[in-house]
């Protein structure tokens, strides 16, 4: 029984420890100042681009692909 509340306590400490490194990373990340960078926004939207690129690609000579019976890479 006394082992029982010993431990209880232990764990009650960790996960008061821990909640406490959760408010601090919180609220570090509240006043970090957020910046998106402009070659950051550009090179998402080209990636964003490519990939639908590639979809359409894909889906326009996917078929031309079997019809040849070129082995796949």
């Amino acid at each position: 029984m006394i082992i029982n509340e010993y431990l209880m306590r232990i764990r009650h400490a960790e996960i008061l420890s821990q909640a406490e490194s959760y408010r601090l990373v919180a609220q570090a990340m509240q006043h970090s100042p957020k910046r998106r960078s402009y070659s950051g926004r550009a090179l998402t939207w080209l990636g964003n681009r490519l990939c639908k690129w590639s979809e359409y690609i894909q889906l326009r000579f996917g078929e031309a692909k079997k019809n040849l019976s070129i082995p796949a890479c």
